[in-house]
């Protein structure tokens, strides 16, 4: 499983994320772009920046039961990787007015 910076230091993943590995599902932005997104969040706090992914789309790449589509990614909205290209205030901001990235991703019904 991957690992995660919080403030510098690398997490591992939480215990639903791990979980939700162990079943089989995946995160979308990991398969796209062959690595987990460095943050999803960016954020001042009292004690410091809070500078992490928290936010996932899983998916599973197949079904068990023939009956049923498997999905398969054909695309993900643009995020930022590096932390350089971070607002300077981090968020929320006028170009994201959210303290979270949106993360969307378009799949391909397969049978």
């Amino acid at each position: 499983l991957s690992l995660h910076s919080h403030n510098g230091a690398f997490q591992p993943l939480s215990l639903p994320v791990q979980e939700m590995a162990e079943h089989g599902f995946f995160s979308t932005m990991e398969m796209w772009y062959k690595k987990e997104v460095p943050f999803t969040t960016a954020k001042s706090r009292p004690n410091g920046e809070s500078v992490r992914t928290i936010d996932y789309i899983f998916t599973k790449k197949q079904t068990q039961n023939s009956e049923k589509r498997a999905f398969e990614v054909c695309g993900v909205l643009s995020l930022p990787f590096d932390r350089s290209s971070l607002p300077k205030d981090l968020l929320p901001c006028s170009e994201f007015p959210s303290d979270h990235f949106s993360l969307v991703a378009d799949f391909v019904i397969g049978e």
